[in-house]
């Protein structure tokens, strides 16, 4: 995995632990922005109630709008709230509040999927502009979240692959017909097959 250097002190972190830390910050100040628009949109909206229609067609729009409104609203929120609760889970992991073992359980993991990376109920251009660019700003969040998992969980397939591969030594011995540690490739195997087992466990 690629690393780069902490700017506060100089050490090499993984790439992915940055990407982790941006994004929680990030999270939380859409998070902060989305409440305060989200608070400042409901006192407006008393203006266009839908019981104010004077004809069927603007009847119609308006019932389009708040529809439009009530659902990709709290899809943005569901996408701010999913990565801010799983970039704090990958914090606590690094911090060694919780192991990766616990990390990994489905509850842990980026959760919302079907719903936040959903298309949306109706045109988003119906929304106002304010929301529009929240909206689509939570969007791009909650998918770099998505390839930030991605990317760890390929880190992980890489280690385990290392792991079950032969030691050089040990492929020489078996192309010479030597005699080696008949307990390491044992060995090996079990904690492969253990491996296997827990990655076998389905995630949502």
């Amino acid at each position: 995995m690629k690393s780069g250097a902490d700017g506060n002190s100089g050490q090499i972190v993984p790439i992915t632990s940055l990407g982790i830390s941006r994004t929680y910050r990030e999270a939380l100040d859409l998070a902060v922005r989305a409440k305060w628009l989200l608070i400042h949109q409901r006192a407006r909206a008393g203006d266009e109630r839908v019981a104010d229609a004077r004809s069927p067609e603007e009847l119609g729009d308006r019932v389009a709008v708040q529809t439009t409104y009530a659902a990709e609203t709290m899809r943005m929120s569901s996408r701010i709230m999913h990565v801010v609760a799983w970039t704090m889970n990958r914090k606590a992991l690094e911090a060694g509040e919780i192991d990766e073992a616990e990390a990994n359980t489905p509850e842990r993991r980026l959760g919302g999927q079907a719903v936040c990376l959903g298309g949306p109920v109706g045109a988003i251009e119906l929304l106002p502009a304010p929301i529009q660019e929240l909206w689509e700003e939570s969007e791009r969040l909650y998918r770099r979240a998505v390839r930030l998992e991605r990317m760890i969980e390929a880190s992980h397939d890489e280690g385990a692959q290392a792991r079950c591969a032969p030691h050089p030594l040990e492929r020489l011995a078996s192309h010479f017909g030597l005699a080696g540690n008949d307990d390491a490739p044992r060995e090996r195997e079990q904690a492969c097959a253990r491996d296997d087992e827990e990655g076998d466990e389905p995630f949502t």
